[in-house]
């Protein structure tokens, strides 16, 4: 399994390039060609989410269990898969990120990049702080049970 993390910075070019750390390209599995990354816009916030393949697999898993046909499949297919793009870092690191991906996050030159375990976020540097400190808040007063489900 993959293991994102550390926060680092990071910028943005005019072209939409982005240097994706180094940190986080060493724990992405080579394949023909290079890297194997999937960047995709969170459906839950503002900012892109960095998934290495084997890991986006797996997130995508369950979708299996459900009729090809039925509305369930199209609308996790669409929260997946549509504005998911796979991409290789060149030599540098660095890769394109798709113009609508950059609207989503609202990223303009200066990004932060944030490890989470199984993936990382790309985050306007100002938004990050607004979220990292309520999310920070919520852990501060949430409470786990032994099996990790909060209570």
């Amino acid at each position: 399994m993959t293991l994102f993390m550390g926060t680092f910075l990071g910028k943005l070019d005019a072209k939409g390039r982005l240097s994706i750390p180094s940190d986080f390209r060493d724990h992405l599995p080579a394949v023909p060609g290079g890297s194997s990354l999937i960047l995709r816009p969170s459906h839950k916030y503002a900012c892109i989410e960095g998934w290495a393949w084997a890991d986006f697999e797996e997130l995508a898993g369950p979708m299996a269990q459900l009729d090809p046909f039925s509305d369930d499949e199209d609308v996790m297919a669409y929260a997946v898969y549509a504005d998911s793009n796979h991409c290789t870092p060149d030599k540098d690191g660095r890769v394109i990120l798709p113009e609508a991906q950059v609207l989503h996050a609202e990223l303009k030159d200066a990004v932060t990049f944030v490890g989470l375990r199984r993936k990382f976020e790309i985050w306007a540097p100002a938004a990050y702080r607004v979220h990292r400190a309520a999310m920070l808040e919520r852990a501060r007063t949430r409470k786990l049970s032994p099996s990790g489900s909060a209570s």
